[in-house]
């Protein structure tokens, strides 16, 4: 998706899909934005959207991330992340979510 609305994917260097990295990492990368799943799946802990901002604005190493300062984050559901049809909507939601925090036209 990110090369398609032409941003760089802070990860786009790895091979995998979804690739395992530690917070540390993510850190010194230090994205300027943050796709987020909203799963809703009830049975996983830590899949829906709220958990996930507490624990990005509350854990010592990712409250640091610029994206998490200045609460940059893209809400997406999981099946527009995954490859399928649906990329093409999750395309365009991360087009129009970077242009309403104006990171892009």
């Amino acid at each position: 998706m990110s090369r398609t609305i032409g941003v760089e994917n802070t990860f786009d260097d790895t091979q995998t899909e979804w690739p395992q990295v530690s917070w540390e990492s993510v850190l010194d990368r230090d994205p300027t934005v943050i796709v987020l799943g909203d799963l809703r799946r009830k049975s996983q802990t830590g899949d829906k959207l709220e958990d996930k901002i507490k624990f990005l604005e509350s854990n010592p190493v990712t409250q640091r991330l610029t994206a998490v300062r200045n609460k940059r984050y893209v809400i997406m559901n999981g099946a527009d992340m995954n490859p399928s049809i649906r990329t093409v909507d999750g395309a365009e939601k991360l087009s129009e979510a970077l242009v309403e925090l104006g990171l892009t036209r």
